[in-house]
């Protein structure tokens, strides 16, 4: 057996092994990704400090922060913001605690960024998603969930050199080039 636990059974958020690093879980599964790239990383903690300087005291901006979907799916966010004075009931985020959850697309997970995470969040209702791609160029993609939708509709898309303003799930604008650097 593995040292985070056994991967042929099926496991509750509950009963997820502690594992340092990248450990989620889909339908009872656990996922392990490797270790973020260099430039996931560099884009993901500029996009913290960016929306922390942004959104100021009124909310928490955090990286990998852990999201309990129910009891059999488990996910961390590239970054996250909640408001600032949200208490978790257990161990890890509800989904209604979570405004905006951020996917920095990685090689590794291309699929997953694009696809089953965003699908999970808009399930779960998350009012928002963004998706920051970095290969072949640096871009976000802002996208919103419409009361009674079950799908993100996009807001808009940003490159560097341009102002991203997204108006939901809160107000924000900041210049592209502040994630570039």
């Amino acid at each position: 057996m593995s040292m985070l636990g056994d991967f042929s059974r099926r496991y509750t958020v509950e009963e997820m092994p502690d594992h340092e690093g990248k450990l989620e879980l889909v339908d009872g599964r656990l996922e392990v990704s490797p270790p973020p790239l260099w430039g996931h990383t560099r884009v993901a903690s500029r996009l913290v400090a960016v929306l922390q300087r942004s959104l100021g005291d009124d909310y928490l901006v955090g990286a990998e922060l852990g999201i309990q979907l129910g009891e059999s799916n488990f996910r961390q966010p590239g970054v996250a913001v909640v408001p600032r004075d949200v208490r978790p009931v257990g161990l890890w985020l509800a989904p209604t605690d979570v405004l905006l959850a951020v996917e920095v697309v990685s090689p590794s997970s291309v699929t997953t960024d694009r696809i089953t995470k965003p699908a999970q969040y808009a399930m779960w209702g998350i009012e928002g998603f963004w998706r920051v791609e970095t290969d072949p160029e640096l871009s976000l993609t802002a996208y919103a969930l419409h009361s009674g939708d079950a799908v993100y509709t996009e807001l808009g898309s940003w490159t560097p050199g341009e102002t991203a303003t997204v108006e939901r799930p809160f107000t924000v604008s900041f210049a592209m080039d502040d994630l570039a650097r």
